[in-house]
Parts: structure tokens; sequence; C-alpha cells
């Protein structure tokens, strides 16, 4: 059963995919840290459909039953909830009265799920991080409506329809217009949200210092698949699509064939035309290492063995407006940063190598591998990390939700 708290407010967070596919889960759990004793943190995945799941032989969190959704307890006030729709939303659009039975549907799990006798007599805010959850908004009696905006959705690093992107415009607008508090991960998303008329928060990435400073101390083992592969390792964190420039990588391992490039992470769909034959040449180079997806406590070890870390990112639309997610993590290892330049970086340039000319990029890694060793910048990096952390940003949230008079009174 879900406690009601003793003050505050509850917060359900309709996710945009599965609790992990979900790069903002860092901030929740945070989030959820600093409401213990004040509130509840709710957290809906993306509903699954059990007509989908069949064909695929899949089922979240494993054997669960049709007849009421799974409620998952992470910590003491953060629950994650895994419902299902009759149909796939995609395909329910297409077919008359099926979304208003998917959202009935959904609407009676979460009934059941969170019992509507912990929401009747508290402020409750419903926090929603993409356009396409715009019918999620009005799912739940809220008091208060908070949109996460963190990445330019209408910029996608994948090619989309005009019809698409027309859509999710017109459903961000809206959604902008419902919102009480507007919430963007990069300046740059901030000032195009601003010559839109509307007024947001910035509130970037960050990382989860008690893990990565782990690797900063140098006292962390080195993963153990990175033995047998030479130094200099040059290392990449993330997962891996149409957002890597997989050319500039390509360009790197072929000009510096001594150097070995160690890339951690899922690749996903790449297809562009040069950039996915870049790709392809690139998984035969003998000096490029491509390890697949590690588990997220076991990243510090693999930044452990790195000499120097990478952000190859494309020069796009949705680039520039990006938080990324790895720099935190990098710089809480302690380890050279070189990265393109991209705005949301560019206040770190004091202690991150930001390349403007691509085609300087192997000359950049080189001086920073030829730099003597400063322990004056490494502890400036950790310092910068240690600012940035997920439990600050919670709690930067955490104070504007508080000055909302709605959750006062």
């Amino acid at each position: 059963m879900i406690p009601p708290a003793s003050e505050g407010w509850d917060t359900v967070v309709f996710l945009p995919g599965t609790w992990q596919e979900s790069f903002r889960r860092y901030l929740v759990q945070a989030f959820a840290r600093g409401m213990r004793g004040l509130g509840n943190v709710l957290c809906v995945e993306r509903p699954w459909s059990p007509f989908r799941s069949l064909v695929s032989k899949t089922r979240r969190y494993g054997g669960q039953r049709l007849s009421r959704p799974r409620v998952h307890q992470m910590e003491d006030n953060l629950f994650i909830v895994s419902p299902y729709v009759v149909l796939h939303p995609l395909v329910a659009d297409y077919l008359p009265a099926f979304p208003m039975w998917n959202r009935q549907w959904l609407k009676r799990q979460l009934a059941q799920a969170f019992g509507q006798a912990h929401w009747r007599n508290r402020p409750f805010v419903v926090w929603l991080f993409h356009p396409f959850q715009l019918e999620e908004a009005d799912l739940w009696p809220k008091n208060l409506l908070v949109y996460d905006c963190y990445d330019r959705y209408d910029q996608p690093p994948e090619p989309v329809n005009a019809l698409w992107k027309r859509k999710l415009r017109d459903r961000e607008k809206t959604l902008l217009t419902m919102a009480d508090l507007v919430m963007t991960a990069s300046r740059p998303l901030q000032q195009l949200k601003a010559s839109q008329g509307f007024d947001s928060h910035w509130l970037p990435n960050a990382v989860d210092w008690d893990l990565f400073k782990a690797a900063g101390n140098g006292h962390l083992a080195m993963a153990g698949d990175l033995s047998p592969i030479p130094s200099p390792r040059l290392g990449f964190i993330g997962h891996m699509n149409e957002r890597i420039d997989f050319e500039l990588l390509d360009q790197l391992a072929e000009r510096r064939p001594l150097y070995s490039i160690v890339l951690v992470g899922s690749l996903g769909r790449v297809t562009q035309a040069s950039n996915a034959a870049a790709l392809q040449r690139l998984q035969k180079r003998s000096n490029v290492f491509l390890l697949g997806p590690r588990p997220y406590d076991q990243l510090p070890n693999y930044l452990q063995g790195f000499d120097l870390c990478l952000v190859p990112y494309a020069d796009t639309p949705f680039n520039r407006c990006c938080s990324p997610l790895k720099l935190y993590e990098y710089l809480a290892s302690g380890k050279p940063v070189v990265s393109v330049a991209i705005p949301e970086i560019e206040p770190f340039n004091d202690v991150v190598t930001l390349v403007r000319d691509r085609s300087r990029f192997p000359a950049a890694v080189d001086a920073e591998l030829r730099r003597t060793p400063d322990e004056a910048r490494k502890q400036e990096r950790l310092r910068r990390a240690e600012q940035n952390t997920w439990d600050t940003r919670a709690r930067t949230m955490i104070d504007w939700l508080s000055r909302e008079e709605v959750l006062r009174s």
C-alpha cells in the first residue's frame, strides 16, 4: 500500500517510456528523496499493450496479471506503476472509440494502483515530459501541471515526416499554455520557448555524484574488459544513434591508429547515409572497440580506465539544444574531456577542451593527451561536477513548486 505523506503534496510523474528508458529518472529519484516526509512520488510508465506483448513475448516486471497493474516500490516514497491499454495508442488513434476506451481503462488502473483516498485532501502535481503526453495532462485531477522539456522534440535526430512535426508542435503549444511550471534542460531551449512567448525555468542535467566520484578519487578498479585494450583509451559512454557524429569518430580512428577508441553504450538506428557509412567503417577498424551497454552502476569503472573522454555529437538543431548528461559524469571522473562545441558546454570551457572546427578534433585530442598532468585542473573538474548534482537540481525544483500558491494553500 502507498502510505499518505503527512504534509506537502503528492506528485504523479507520467514517464515517456519505461523507467529504464527515461533519461530524467535520475532527477525523479532525487526529487523523491527531497520529498521524503512531504509527499509521495508515483511514476506511471508509458502504457503497454498486452497484444503487443503476446507478439514480442515480453512482459514488464514478468508475469504481470492483466486484472490490475503492478506497483513496484523503488524507495520509501517512490513508486512505479506499469499500466496497459487495450490497443497501442498509435493504432488506437485510427479507430473510433478506442482512444476513449484506452483512456477510461488507464484511469481505472490508476485508481486501483494508487487509491483515490490518498489524493482527495492533498495538493496534487502532474509532471509530464513530452508533447505526445498531452492527453495525460488531465487524466487525473490535479492542482498543478509541470512540463519538463528536456530536448528539442520538433527536431529529433532521426528522420520524421512533416505531418508528425506539425502535430507535435501543435501539441506542445497547447501543453505550454496549460502548464503552470515549464522547465527546460538547456539555455537554447529556454530561449526558444521565450521566442514563442512562454517563460520557463532552466534545469539542466546533472550527475549522481556519490556514484561517479569514485572514478575521480583514483581508488576504483578499472572495468576488466578494458585491460586488453591498449592505451591511450579515448572513451565515450552513452546511447549511440543519429545524434553521434560517426564521421568524426571514423576520421579520428583513421588518422590516429595508435589511439584506442572505446564506445560503451547501446547502438540505435542510424539512417543518414554518410553517417551510416562511417559507422560501418568504424565497426571494422582494429582500434575501435564497441563494448555495448553496461549497467549504470558500472560506468564509473569504465571511466576509471579512460585516458580521455569524448563528446562527439553531430552538429544538428537537436544537439545544439541538448544538455549532455555525460558531461557531468565525465567531470565527476576527473578525466580530461574533448568535446565538439555545444552551447550548454560553453560555460565549462575552462575545464573542457571545446573544438569548433571539427577537422581539428584529432589535433585537440593530441594536445590534451600531451598536456602535463594538472592536478589543479582535475580538482576543478571535480568541483564543478559536485556543484551539479541531481540532488541540487531536485532541491531547486522543489523550491519552485513550494512557491506556487495552489500548493501552499
